[in-house]
């Protein structure tokens, strides 16, 4: 190049947004009083039927990531429950610069990415790929440790091969969906466990959808530009959060819960993450965190005391306690007195006006079998299973406080 010539002028940088400019863009949204309730608002909008809890879980799992131990969640259910369809919905509110989303892996695949999963998550749609007889340890060392150190082999450059030293940093999270009632138990024991029904309702609407779309008509687009400003508010500011009653919190859940070791942590993850989305109407302290209230407890509360006395198998969630019920009902008639099918459970949830499929039945029975609350007698290749009661169920045992009992009296 000569002196004369010059570089082509290069575009400059798009300016980023200042705090205050971001907060513009999203100010009703940061100071709504429930933002899940505007989420469930904006899901319903966009034709998303039925339960929405697990969509609010994976939501709050998400913000999860910028604290210095990300919660990871597994979705689990049939193949047509809508496992990957809730996933994917949620992160259409966050930007892509929050998570590493794929369809799947191979158990090495980790040891050789180049990616940067510093406070991000790493999504994963099918969890099959990734386990093996002994799970998966190298994304449990990412997701304990924070850090996976492993040595591999490769070229040295002259022909030959040497040893060589892979480092992934973190702390990282893990979101993945699978079609196994269960994973490896050291896998199992570091993920929040929540069970996806094939909710007829949602496949009606999931066709209708599609109906629509072939006829060349478009369905609702989620608003997710406020957001996308709202995350990245937030990320402009402090990600520090307290709570006063943190302490009290621990002295009122149950010691002997061997569990509750793991599961604790992840609790107060998800309290924080449910401040940090309220932060523009919460107070912060002198050193500028931001203070985490009952009512942030009380969100948490109602989304997760269902689902981590399931993961301890304390309780059933209502879905299996139906089959179970049924079970119940249908043995002391003549047709379940040497057991019960899958078949007449559907018949006696139908008569009772209960709308269940064959598969929602199948994951259910399957559920209540690896707890022990049904048993099932042996039959000949081929044959239905019969079902029995197993484990008397009992009565259900919490383990959360409810919300009342850490608020003092003025």
């Amino acid at each position: 190049m000569s002196e004369h010539q010059t570089s082509p002028a290069k575009p400059e940088d798009p300016k980023t947004p200042t705090r205050d400019e971001l907060l513009a863009q999203c100010r009703e949204l940061a100071t709504a009083p429930n933002i899940l309730d505007k989420l469930t608002e904006e899901l319903r909008r966009c034709g998303v039927v039925g339960d929405l809890k697990r969509f609010h879980i994976l939501f709050l799992a998400m913000l999860t990531r910028f604290s210095d131990a990300p919660v990871s969640v597994v979705l689990k259910g049939e193949a047509t429950a809508g496992k990957s369809f809730t996933l994917e919905s949620v992160l259409r509110y966050y930007p892509s610069c929050a998570y590493e989303h794929m369809s799947g892996m191979s158990p090495k695949a980790i040891l050789y990415w180049d990616a940067d999963l510093r406070h991000r998550m790493l999504c994963v749609g099918e969890f099959a790929g990734l386990q093996s007889d002994s799970g998966n340890p190298w994304i449990r060392q990412l997701l304990t440790e924070k850090r996976l150190r492993y040595i591999v082999t490769g070229e040295d450059g002259r022909g030959g091969r040497k040893a060589m030293e892979k480092i992934i940093e973190g702390p990282t999270g893990l979101l993945m969906t699978t079609t196994s009632m269960g994973l490896h138990p050291e896998d199992e024991s570091r993920m929040i466990s929540v069970y996806v029904d094939d909710d007829p309702a949602q496949t009606a609407a999931i066709l209708t959808a599609q109906a629509l779309k072939a006829q060349g008509i478009p369905g609702m687009e989620p608003d997710i530009a406020p957001w996308h400003a709202l995350h990245d508010w937030i990320v402009a500011g402090t990600r520090q959060v307290v709570g006063a009653f943190f302490a009290d919190l621990a002295r009122q859940v149950d010691p002997s819960n061997g569990r509750m070791k793991r599961d604790f942590p992840k609790l107060l993850e998800f309290v924080k993450a449910h401040a940090l989305l309220h932060a523009a109407s919460r107070e912060v302290d002198a050193e500028g965190r931001v203070i985490a209230t009952l009512e942030d407890y009380e969100a948490v509360h109602d989304l997760l005391a269902m689902v981590l006395a399931e993961g301890q198998q304390e309780t059933l969630d209502p879905g299996v306690n139906e089959v179970v019920a049924a079970v119940s009902a249908t043995s002391l008639l003549p047709v379940g007195r040497s057991g019960v099918s899958q078949q007449i459970i559907v018949q006696h949830l139908e008569e009772k006006g209960t709308p269940v499929n064959k598969s929602t039945v199948s994951r259910r029975t399957a559920k209540a079998l690896k707890q022990g609350y049904l048993v099932a007698n042996p039959t000949a290749p081929g044959q239905p299973q019969q079902l029995k009661i197993g484990t008397p169920r009992g009565k259900p045992s919490a383990v959360l406080p409810p919300p009342e009992v850490l608020r003092k009296p003025t």
